[in-house]
């Protein structure tokens, strides 16, 4: 098993948790060289991936209108984009 996410304190934590065979990967899902780094050590074990949940999210908030061009860009990014290309599409 493979688990993915920004924060490596809390990788570590998780894969204490979990314990077994899991293999954490520090990666922002939105950011196309942290997947690039995530593919790399999927591929290295050999055995490619059965299931994918791509549960990356988030945002923020602003009155209709007043969103701002990097608001939307990270917003978008992060729950569409990253979906997209956790899947292997790119």
């Amino acid at each position: 098993m493979f688990i993915t996410g920004r924060r490596k304190e809390v990788l570590d934590d998780a894969v204490a948790e979990i314990g077994g065979s899991v293999t954490a990967v520090r990666a922002d899902s939105a950011n196309l060289a942290d997947l690039d780094e995530l593919y790399r050590a999927v591929a290295e074990r050999g055995r490619g991936l059965d299931v994918v949940v791509a549960n990356s999210g988030g945002g923020s908030f602003a009155p209709f209108g007043e969103i701002t061009e990097e608001q939307f860009d990270t917003t978008f990014a992060t729950n569409v984009k990253a979906a997209l290309r956790s899947t292997g599409c790119r």
